[in-house]
């Protein structure tokens, strides 16, 4: 049922707007916790993505109180927040002369060699390519389950519908060209 209910939460023609889940939760008078640690520890239970700054609210770090995460419109909304909780907004250019990366195995072939991202694990999204004479491609791990891919899916089209940057859109489009 949690895993039903994560599901619904995540869809974006279902959010309601943050600043009336903060009324709601005031009302229920539940603790002196705030509600963006309530959605933190729901949220890293069930899609379980170990590396997320959501995790390190519940070790101590509360990365949910940072003005960019409690400025979010709605839960999927603050989720995107939290997935990048302080990058700027990058110029991205012209999108129309977008090349797609080859696939892993093209990649390895022309002496790319990957490794898991180990340092700054905890940034999903951070991926980086050495530019010496042999190529190092770093990835973060990512562990997904089904209801990942419904939050993904979900944050595109937040991120087409609503003009955010396209973070999550350039990531699974890489990821998928890599995936070939």
């Amino acid at each position: 049922m949690l895993g039903s209910l994560c599901h619904d939460l995540i869809l974006l023609e279902n959010q309601i707007p943050f600043i009336v889940l903060e009324a709601l939760f005031n009302l229920s008078n539940v603790c002196d916790e705030t509600l963006n640690k309530h959605v933190a520890l729901f949220f890293e239970s069930i899609l379980a993505m170990e590396q997320t700054p959501l995790n390190r609210v519940t070790k101590g770090k509360h990365l949910l109180g940072m003005n960019k995460v409690t400025e979010a419109k709605h839960l999927l909304d603050l989720l995107r927040n939290c997935l990048f909780p302080s990058l700027p907004r990058a110029n991205r250019g012209d999108k129309s002369n977008w090349e797609f990366t080859k696939c892993a195995t093209n990649l390895s072939q022309a002496g790319v060699k990957f490794e898991k991202n180990e340092e700054d694990s905890c940034r999903l999204f951070n991926i980086e390519l050495s530019r010496t004479t042999t190529g190092v491609l770093q990835i973060p791990p990512l562990t997904l389950k089904s209801v990942s891919f419904v939050l993904l899916l979900n944050l595109i089209a937040l991120e087409q519908c609503i003009g955010h940057d396209d973070l999550v859109t350039s990531y699974v489009v890489f990821i998928d060209s890599l995936i070939n």
